[in-house]
């Protein structure tokens, strides 16, 4: 498992041509959290890819809101906020 740092493809690439038969899992925790709330299993292959930060783990659901608090459009830039549905609405009216 990976975290605290961005996963570059080329790690990625490196660690399954050492470890053929191991499952590389890239996870995401901001610090201010200080725990991993979202995991991608990292597909195996020489061809780069993208690596995301991956899905929100059990409880956790994420949202990208802009500077007030409101939830923006696909492909609009924001700030990831990563809690409950239901803390995340009452902050948000």
């Amino acid at each position: 498992m990976c975290n605290g740092e961005s996963l570059p493809d080329s790690v990625r690439r490196r660690f399954y041509s050492i470890l053929p038969k191991a499952t590389l899992i890239n996870s995401y925790g901001p610090t201010e959290c200080c725990v991993a709330v979202s995991y991608q299993y990292c597909p195996r292959g020489d061809t780069e890819l993208p690596i995301f930060i991956g899905k929100p783990a059990g409880n956790v659901d994420f949202f990208v809101l802009d500077e007030n608090q409101s939830k923006v459009a696909l492909e609009v830039e924001g700030e990831l906020w990563v809690g409950r549905h239901a803390d995340v609405a009452m902050l948000c009216g």
